[in-house]
Parts: C-alpha cells; structure tokens; sequence
C-alpha cells in the first residue's frame, strides 16, 4: 500500500476513479428520489422521521465530495469524508445483512439488480480501498497545487 500511496500516478488515477463512482452514483438519486427513499428504508437503519431529509442531503454531498476529488479542491477532506461514508456504506450493509434483512437494492447506483452480497462487499471494498489512496496518496494535477492551497501533497 505505501508504493501505491506514494506514486503520484496512482493516487490520481484512485482520485479521479472514486470521484467519478459517487457522481455516477448520485445521478440515479436524484433523478429518482423515492425509490431512493425506498431503499434507504429497507436497511431499517434511518429513523423514518430521516428517511426524506437522508435521500436529499446523502447524493448532494456525493455529487460535492465527488466534485471536490474529480477537481483536487481540499483533496484530503474530500477524500477523508469519502472514507468515512464508504465506511458507513458498507457497515450498514452489513448490518442489515447480519439482521437478516433481505434487500431487494442496494440503493447504490442505478442498476436495480438483485444484491449479490459478496460482489456488492468486494465492490465496496475497492472504493474503500480507492478512496484511502486519494486520502493517504500525494496528489498530482490539483486545483489546491494550483492555488498553492498545499504544501507536500
């Protein structure tokens, strides 16, 4: 991990990769907000008083974050956040599977398909492990190199 975290080719690569993911993935929300709604419910994880204000507030802060990486602004805080949600995305996953509750979608990209438990933590792995590389790597092509928002990165 420390060769990938230290090649800045690599981080860029993760950089650009992971923000394109989440802007994909909240393509989909947006444009269809209840079913959204829908799927969030099914983890019977968010209160359902939350349930609306979760389907807003969650793609909005994926299409910033997703932004903020696609363009290198605050890279490290765009990437820690990304960390931090795909952390939560795969603990309550694995949550309500542990629950035993059957999801039908997984409410993450726009492909409605049936939820293949191993693919869908082996897929969120990656991003996890992506979106550590934009976090830990050195950064290339920034808009923070650019308006000397760094210093080593």
């Amino acid at each position: 991990m420390k060769a990938l975290i230290k090649n800045r080719w690599i981080t860029f690569a993760a950089r650009i990769i992971i923000a394109f993911v989440f802007l994909f993935a909240a393509f989909d929300k947006f444009v269809y907000p209840r079913n959204f709604v829908g799927d969030i419910g099914a983890y019977k994880i968010v209160p359902s008083s939350l349930l609306n204000l979760t389907a807003i507030l969650l793609p909005g802060v994926e299409v910033i974050i997703g932004l903020a990486l696609l363009f290198g602004f605050m890279t490290r805080g765009a990437a820690a956040i990304m960390t931090g949600l795909m952390v939560i995305f795969i603990g309550a996953f694995a949550f309500s599977n542990l629950l035993g509750i059957e999801l039908f979608d997984c409410g993450c990209f726009p492909v409605h398909q049936e939820p293949n438990l191993f693919y869908i933590f082996g897929r969120d792995i990656i991003f996890l492990a992506l979106a550590l590389v934009a976090l830990l790597g050195r950064h290339k092509y920034t808009l923070d190199d650019a308006i000397g928002h760094t210093k080593n990165q």
